[in-house]
């Protein structure tokens, strides 16, 4: 097959309706048409209609807020109950290769911890300009409750502070 028989053996067609331009616009003028037609007609019903509406609406979204809100809530305390502490002294991680040594604590009573997923960030003293990170690290290391497990961790020359840093 040559190249051009192939890039239109391929083309992607849009398999949607097509409306006409103006189309919709249509819709909105006779809805609100027939809207005020009901509104003079029998504006008492109409009325009601919209109040049942409105408190309908209202309801539904308090109701849809507090459970956002319980999840949330819920979320907070499983994570306040992983603690995560970084060092970059060299004591703990003696290996030159994985410098950074990341403990990871899980005080929840009655959950196992599964995996983690974190961000490191390294902090020149009394600056708030970052001056190393690493995005996105994971460990699966399975932590049953109470369990705390200390890893090493390598930095990339990407990652690496800048000389005079360490």
């Amino acid at each position: 097959m040559k190249g051009d028989q192939l890039g239109r053996r391929w083309q992607f067609r849009n398999i949607a309706p097509c409306r006409e331009p103006g189309g919709i616009n249509m819709a909105w003028i006779a809805g609100i048409g027939i809207a005020l037609f009901l509104f003079f007609s029998i504006p008492r019903q109409v009325f009601a209609l919209l109040g049942i509406l409105v408190i309908g609406g209202g309801a539904l979204f308090f109701f849809m807020n507090q459970a956002d809100r319980r999840r949330a809530e819920v979320r907070e305390r499983e994570l306040a109950q992983v603690v995560m502490r970084a060092s970059g002294n060299g004591t703990a991680c003696a290996d030159p290769r994985y410098p950074v040594m990341v403990e990871v604590t899980n005080r929840s009573p009655d959950r196992t911890l599964s995996s983690v997923s974190f961000s490191l960030s390294a902090y020149k003293p009394s600056y708030s300009s970052s001056v190393m990170n690493a995005y996105s690290l994971s460990s699966d290391r399975i932590l049953k409750p109470g369990e705390t497990h200390v890893g090493c961790w390598s930095i990339s020359e990407y990652q690496r502070p800048p000389e005079g840093y360490d």
